[in-house]
């Protein structure tokens, strides 16, 4: 997209013999309107991993998940669709009419129409499931109160196979020289090596191509700080590479890995990243490591920690840093207390006591989705689990109604409550997930979860 820009914008620089496309989105994508006004960030792709990836780093979570998708990536705004793509009451909206209108897309659109550019050329994919049109309806209170989807929520995705999974096959072509390949848009760069020789007027043979892995169905794991990763998962032991980045395949082998935060000369603060591109489910932990120090961390593959005796020294350390802030805070010495002696319900309720009484969210979100191991239960039949997917919709329905009402009679919901409402929702958004891969026990300890954090929205 940049190229074509600064082609359109210099079509008469003599330097300029051809400039070739790839799957860019020269109509926008639909994925784009959910990233910039609802902060969705959908897929199991390389981008969305990156992109997953730099939210967790550059979160403050009294912000909406939109907010940060606009603050660190503004450019997403200019991808969104210039192509009516929305239903709203059975009718197509204008995308023109929307309140975050793509406009400077549509206008470069515009000028491509008075414009010679005779040497740009775009290759597309095909043949693969790619959102054409979502259907949007009313925004909620809590969205209002977040600033989040102002032309609506979408309630429903309509999908055609005229596309790459992320941009469709006529966003991706623009003028007459283009060019169809049935390919995801991660695979492009590798199956239209061909069609780029024949554009170039080069011969396709002798070409050495690197295999490319687009990290579907893999563990991630991410350092960030003066320290790197040892990870051990079944009998194959991974180090970081220079990027901090551990790629680790999925499959039957082993159920969970360690991973050491081992510091690099005299080490300091670090923050890690794990998740699991297969379900989208991300988690990021924070800690100091000296010179000579590590941390150690045991991660399932769904990127939530394990329950053993290292998890309760994770509790053990945020919440002595949190005494660092509230200094003799009770709940936090229960924390600390309930950790040494490995007392889970005293942890989780020291937990959740603490947020309550002093209506902390920035500081004690890290803890609350690594309550999750705390929660499994065995024996989790799928009735149960479909119940609780069910009685959970119907808790959020219930807990949004109620602060309708209260704030008809004048109670407003604080930030702190509107801010936990949307981290319950976060936290519930996998339990379809976890149902269709046969993880009861994690729907219910999701639900319990859930439950205990929309308890405290008031």
């Amino acid at each position: 997209m940049v190229a074509r820009w600064w082609y359109q914008n210099n079509f008469d620089d003599t330097r300029i013999k051809k400039v070739i496309s790839l799957g860019s989105p020269h109509y926008g994508a639909v994925d784009a309107y959910e990233a910039w006004n609802g902060g969705n960030i959908e897929g199991s792709g390389l981008s969305s991993m990156v992109f997953n990836i730099l939210m967790l780093l550059n979160r403050d979570l009294t912000e909406s998940p939109a907010i940060v998708v606009q603050r660190i990536a503004p450019v997403v705004k200019d991808l969104q669709p210039v192509i009516d793509f929305a239903y709203v009451d059975g009718q197509l909206k204008s995308f023109s009419t929307f309140v975050e209108a793509n406009t400077v897309l549509a206008l470069k659109n515009f000028e491509f129409e008075n414009v010679n550019m005779d040497d740009l050329y775009t290759i597309a994919g095909t043949g693969f499931d790619t959102k054409e049109f979502l259907r949007l309806g009313d925004r909620s209170f809590f969205d209002k109160r977040l600033n989040i989807w102002p032309d609506g929520r979408p309630i429903d995705r309509v999908y055609s196979n005229l596309g790459d999974k992320t941009v469709l096959l006529g966003s991706a072509r623009l003028g007459p020289d283009y060019f169809e390949l049935t390919s995801s848009h991660g695979d492009l760069t590798t199956s239209a090596i061909s069609q780029v020789m024949s554009i170039l007027n080069l011969e396709d043979k002798d070409i050495t191509t690197v295999e490319y892995d687009n990290f579907e169905n893999s563990m991630v794991f991410y350092i960030a700080s003066p320290a790197h990763l040892e990870v051990v998962c079944g009998t194959q032991t991974f180090n970081s590479d220079e990027y901090g980045f551990v790629v680790v395949k999925n499959d039957s082998s082993f159920s969970s890995c360690s991973v050491r935060v081992v510091a690099d000369g005299g080490g300091g603060d670090y923050k890690l990243v794990v998740g699991s591109s297969g379900s989208n489910a991300w988690s990021v932990f924070s800690g100091q490591v000296l010179a000579g120090e590590s941390d150690l961390y045991g991660i399932d593959k769904n990127g939530l920690l394990t329950k053993n005796d290292d998890i309760y020294v994770i509790f053990e350390n945020y919440c002595q840093k949190l005494l660092g802030t509230y200094a003799e805070n009770e709940d936090l010495l229960d924390c600390v207390e309930a950790s040494q002696i490995k007392d889970a319900d005293n942890l989780i309720t020291s937990v959740f006591e603490f947020r309550k009484n002093n209506r902390d969210f920035n500081l004690s979100w890290q803890m609350l989705d690594k309550l999750i191991p705390f929660l499994r239960t065995d024996s989790v039949i799928e009735s149960e689990a479909s119940f609780l997917i069910e009685n959970g919709s119907n808790m959020f329905t219930l807990v949004e109604n109620v602060a309708v009402i209260k704030e008809e009679k004048g109670v407003q919901t604080d930030n702190f409550g509107v801010s936990s409402f949307a981290l319950g929702q976060e936290v519930f958004k996998n339990v379809q997930e976890d149902f269709s891969s046969g993880d009861f026990e994690d729907v219910k300890a999701r639900f319990d979860l859930t439950k205990k954090i929309l308890q405290q929205v008031w």
